[in-house]
């Protein structure tokens, strides 16, 4: 997955015109401020199924983090 969010990291900075930095902080707030619900969330949750040891459940869950990006959703909001 690193790989994948490094490449993601620096398309996000390039639409944005700047540097991001460490995202964690900003998908944590994005998830606090309800950008995980409606029609088009920036983060999907993943309510359902488990890694055999965590079960998905709304908001923060161990197995998933806060859930996953739709990058596109999430270039709207960077910039």
């Amino acid at each position: 997955m690193a790989p994948q969010l490094n490449g993601v990291t620096a398309l996000l900075g390039q639409n944005a015109g700047h540097r991001l930095g460490l995202l964690n902080v900003e998908l944590y707030n994005l998830q606090r401020l309800g950008f995980s619900f409606g029609r088009f969330p920036v983060i999907r949750t993943i309510s359902t199924g488990d890694n055999w040891f965590y079960h998905g459940r709304n908001g923060y869950a161990p197995a998933s983090g806060v859930g996953t990006l739709d990058v596109f959703k999430l270039s709207e909001v960077t910039h």
